[in-house]
């Protein structure tokens, strides 16, 4: 993960915690359609599999445009993880189509808030700083073995 700098007066600006405390996301992987995806490499197992609700995602229509000052994005998702949700070592399914991924915490590091890419397990991370992804098909993964909610905001540049 390459770190591009701190956008934490943005993240307060866009009220992005507030939003998604305020709307129903949609259960992933559970309510989402993954009849297409890549199966998981290392377990040859789909999403499909995957019984628990990972995280809630947000990317409605009605909260675009989000922009982020000198990041170009083509698309952006939320994901709130509540204690106890956990998303298991994987590839994103679109990782061929995409350019440049990143990734953003909404919140200070919070022990039990886990996000590895690659081999690299994030931490001391501050509301607002954002990560490029080296390689956008990484495998990553991330929990939320803490006491409170975890907040994060992922974009895309498309090839």
């Amino acid at each position: 993960m390459i770190y591009l700098g701190n956008y934490g007066d943005w993240v307060d600006d866009n009220k992005l915690i507030e939003y998604m405390d305020t709307h129903e996301g949609v259960m992933s992987p559970r309510d989402q359609n993954h009849e297409n995806d890549v199966k998981n490499v290392l377990h040859e197992t789909s999403w499909n599999s995957y019984t628990s609700e990972c995280t809630i995602q947000y990317n409605d229509t009605e909260y675009l445009p989000l922009e982020l000052p000198d990041v170009k994005t083509d698309y952006y998702w939320l994901n709130k993880m509540l204690p106890g949700m956990c998303m298991p070592w994987h590839r994103d399914s679109n990782s061929d189509t995409v350019k440049v991924r990143y990734w953003m915490p909404l919140q200070d590091y919070e022990p039990g808030h886990i996000f590895i890419c690659k081999h690299e397990l994030m931490v001391n991370y501050k509301k607002g700083d954002l990560f490029k992804h080296e390689d956008p098909s990484q495998y990553h993964l991330a929990g939320n073995l803490g006491w409170i909610n975890r907040y994060t905001l992922n974009l895309v540049e498309f090839k």
